[in-house]
């Protein structure tokens, strides 16, 4: 009875009937020993699993506990911990998932290569969502050198270890061996099904920590494994497109626009020749507009800037944005054209995108974007052109703060709003330090006097 009831759940899990199965599992559970701690800690694993596939996350959670109790075989343990690291991750409590991830990689053998790696990787998305992207490096690191240590050609393998051992000894800096050892990857010419996968998360955890450059050659890697591979999901096919988005952005960071219109170019061909395009691909097409627009803006090209981010807000109009990264989306392509009108002098048509900007990133103000501070700036320019300077000072501190704040890598721009400052309001710190001076010599405290330098409140026009 007992494989009878097991085979007939396994069956209802392959067509997905998870209620049915459990029941099977419910029934199973019934016919076995009590003695057979192992065999009911694996019935309870079997309906956590199922739990877990309804989404019941907190059912799972208490059955794949009591089965870790239970089980003494340690394949049957790995099951349980496996599931407690997929458990935790759900419920986002990624400290408890590293506690279940270290003890599921302490109980996988060696040779179960493959799965150690995805257990690494694991680790890493946790340190990523703890925002710890050093930490992340360092379990990628891990991957890369499984990798080259379980390389098919032995020959080589012996090689490879030799050299591993030595740049063990010489170089104790993180980045460099996740360098050297893409290196060996490279120059032995190893292949894993999970490089391109592990090479993407890579670019990411390098772009959270500005290396830029670094974040480039990972990315372009990653789309290169994904682009050359025989056969790929649909899910990594949209990772493809969606890297030649990235790569884009990343060429704009680092002032290569030409590099930075050709990727994105790439991109654009690929959602214009989607058929028929559901509402999420037209939004990432509405968003290509986008950024091609401001890559043209970037290169003085202000007619094709134009040109393309109106047509990333006819787009928008057409859309439901149901998310806060959507709708700001939408509010970051009214900035770009607030930035293009105004350095065609079209101050009316600035300060209406401008205006129109932040109407939408008011109504999503628990999430910061970079665009904000573009908008800001704008507001100073125009406030200061009206000589409102005390009200122009105060956006150009804000545009500052949030430029750096969520688009360190808008450089240029934090340089020109730096300039901006210093030349028009300098003289308010010398003259603010030969009050103090005064003041102090006549014993009155600065606070008295230069109570009358207060900014509007409002940041609405």
């Amino acid at each position: 009875m007992l494989n009878t009831y097991s085979s007939i759940g396994s069956l209802y899990c392959k067509l997905k009937r998870y209620e049915q199965a459990r029941q099977q599992y419910e029934k199973k559970l019934q016919f076995i020993n009590n003695d057979d701690q192992n065999g009911i800690g694996l019935c309870y694993i079997q309906m956590g699993w199922c739990y877990m596939r309804e989404k019941s996350t907190d059912q799972a959670l208490d059955y794949y506990l009591k089965s870790s109790k239970l089980c003494s075989e340690s394949s049957t343990l790995l099951d349980a911990y496996l599931g407690l690291c997929d458990c935790y991750f759900s419920k986002k409590d990624f400290d408890q998932a590293l506690v279940y991830y270290n003890k599921a990689i302490e109980y996988t053998e060696d040779k179960e290569v493959a799965r150690k790696i995805n257990l690494f990787m694991g680790k890493s998305e946790c340190y990523q969502h703890k925002l710890d992207y050093e930490q992340a490096l360092e379990e990628y690191k891990t991957c890369l050198k499984l990798i080259i240590l379980n390389d098919d050609n032995k020959q080589q393998q012996s090689i490879v270890k030799v050299l591993l051992n030595s740049n063990k000894s010489n170089n104790d800096d993180d980045t460099n061996d996740i360098v050297y050892y893409t290196d060996l990857i490279d120059d032995n010419q190893i292949e894993n099904d999970q490089l391109a996968t592990i090479y993407n998360d890579i670019g990411f955890c390098y772009y959270k920590l500005n290396f830029y450059l670094l974040s480039l050659k990972y990315y372009k890697k990653s789309l290169y494994l994904y682009s050359t591979a025989t056969t790929m999901t649909e899910q990594q096919q949209k990772l493809n497109c969606k890297l030649l988005s990235i790569i884009s952005s990343l060429y704009s960071i680092l002032s290569n626009n030409k590099m930075a219109l050709d990727y994105a170019f790439k991109y654009l061909r690929i959602l214009e020749a989607i058929e028929l395009r559901q509402n999420q691909e037209q939004i990432e097409l509405a968003n290509c507009y986008n950024n091609i627009g401001w890559y043209y803006y970037s290169d003085d090209e202000h007619k094709l800037a134009l040109d393309y981010c109106q047509e990333a807000i006819d787009l928008y109009q057409q859309l439901t944005l149901e998310t806060v990264d959507e709708q700001q989306n939408y509010a970051n392509a009214w900035s770009s054209l607030a930035v293009i009108y105004y350095d065609l002098d079209q101050i009316s048509e600035c300060f209406d995108c401008c205006q129109k900007s932040m109407k939408i990133f008011y109504k999503t103000s628990t999430t910061s974007h970079g665009a904000v501070g573009f908008n800001y700036e704008l507001y100073a320019n125009l406030h200061l052109k009206n000589g409102q300077r005390w009200v122009a000072e105060e956006f150009y501190r804000k545009a500052l703060n949030i430029i750096k704040t969520h688009a360190p890598f808008e450089l240029q721009a934090i340089t020109r709003i730096e300039n901006n400052y210093e030349v028009h309001f300098s003289f308010r710190l010398c003259l603010k330090t030969s009050l103090v001076g005064i003041l102090i010599s006549l014993a009155v405290e600065p606070c008295q006097v230069l109570t009358d330098q207060t900014i509007p409140a409002s940041e609405k026009f």
